[in-house]
């Protein structure tokens, strides 16, 4: 299949792990969220080259909001998900206008609990809705399953596939300078 893609993503998938194992929650989400918008890229139409809010919101709830669901997260929306990445990746908080602004957005911040029951929330929490609790090790299970559902449609739709063969070829490599 696509070394390229496989490259990419494992090392994507290692350094969440990595993170996690050493316990470092924060730069392991981020690294989820970053994932999932370099996935959505990847899934654009040709024609688009930049994603935004609607691209990954498509992305999440065709790939990831599935599995989410099936984990047992009945409410959660590629809305909550567009918003914790907002969230993570540009303050490293769960707060974000997405979910402060209930005219403009049904947010709802996330917060992150893993299944010994030690997590992170937001103290200083005044959003217009209650938080979800997500456990992160379901956020990873999800991609994985995302990716391993990307995986099998690049084997079936030679189109997809070209578009994300193509794509890739534009990551970093890694080179040694000399």
């Amino acid at each position: 299949m696509a070394d390229a893609f496989e490259v990419h993503v494992n090392v994507l998938l290692d350094a969440i792990q990595v993170c996690r194992a050493k316990g470092l929650l924060v730069p392991a989400l981020i690294l989820l969220y970053a994932a999932m918008d370099g996935l959505a890229w990847l899934n654009l139409p040709d024609e688009n080259e930049a994603v935004q809010r609607k691209d990954f919101e498509t992305w999440a709830d065709r790939y990831f909001v599935p599995e989410m669901r099936a984990r047992g997260y009945r409410e959660i929306t590629a809305d909550d998900l567009y918003a914790a990445r907002c969230a993570l990746v540009h303050t490293q908080t769960a707060e974000t206008h997405h979910t402060q602004e209930p005219k403009n957005s049904t947010a709802h911040e996330i917060y992150y609990r893993d299944k010994d029951g030690s997590g992170m929330v937001n103290l200083m929490a005044n959003s217009p809705r209650p938080a979800l609790l997500v456990a992160p090790s379901d956020l990873i299970a999800s991609l994985e399953h995302a990716i391993g559902q990307i995986r099998r449609e690049m084997v079936q739709n030679q189109s997809l596939a070209n578009r994300i063969l193509h794509r890739t070829a534009k990551h970093f490599a890694n080179v040694t300078f000399q």
